[in-house]
C-alpha cells in the first residue's frame, strides 16, 4: 500500500510574477509552506522528502532547487547537524 501525506499549501501571486510555473512552482509552494510552518523559517527536510511527495526523480529535484536558487526565489545554506553531516537548507525569499 503507497501512504501519501496531504499538505495544503498557498500558490500567491508573488510566485506566479516570479516566473515559477509546473514543477518549479509546486516545489517552491511547497518550501514555502515547510518555512511557514518552522519556527526559524527555513525547510530542512531534504530533497528525499520532496521526492517522496511529488514523485518526482532526485535529478529532477536537485535541478528544480537549483533552478529556484538560480532565480534567487530560494536560498539554500548548508549547516552541520549532531552527528557531523552536511545538510541543507533553504529558506524562500519571496
Amino acid at each position: 500500500m503507497n501512504i501519501r501525506r496531504r499538505f495544503e499549501f498557498i500558490i500567491t501571486e508573488d510566485m506566479i510574477d516570479a516566473g515559477l510555473k509546473g514543477n518549479e512552482l509546486i516545489v517552491f509552494a511547497f518550501i514555502d509552506y515547510k518555512c511557514g510552518k518552522n519556527l526559524d523559517g527555513v525547510y530542512n527536510g531534504g530533497i528525499t522528502e520532496i521526492c517522496m511527495i511529488f514523485d518526482l526523480s532526485q535529478p529532477t529535484v536537485i535541478s528544480i532547487v537549483k533552478r529556484l536558487v538560480e532565480k534567487g526565489v530560494v536560498e539554500k545554506t548548508y549547516y552541520v547537524d549532531n552527528n557531523n553531516i552536511k545538510r541543507v537548507s533553504l529558506r524562500t525569499t519571496i
